[in-house]
């Protein structure tokens, strides 16, 4: 299931090296966020078609850490 990935995903990303949290996909993140609602799968946007799973990740790096690192 999407939920699933993106737990998954969460779980890896968190231990990344550079990465602060994630960041608010959209204006329902945000929101969600200024109301102290923490949902584990903000900033992990999963799209399952028949034969490929695409995730897009929204992440806040830690400052003076190159992105392509």
């Amino acid at each position: 299931s999407r939920a699933a990935i993106a737990t998954i995903v969460h779980q890896a990303v968190m231990e990344s090296y550079g990465v602060v949290e994630m960041a608010p996909a959209g204006l329902r993140s945000s929101l969600a966020r200024v109301l102290r609602q923490d949902d584990p799968r903000r900033g992990i946007a999963v799209e399952v078609t028949e034969d490929q799973v695409e995730v897009t990740l929204y992440v806040v790096l830690e400052y003076g850490v190159r992105i392509s690192e």
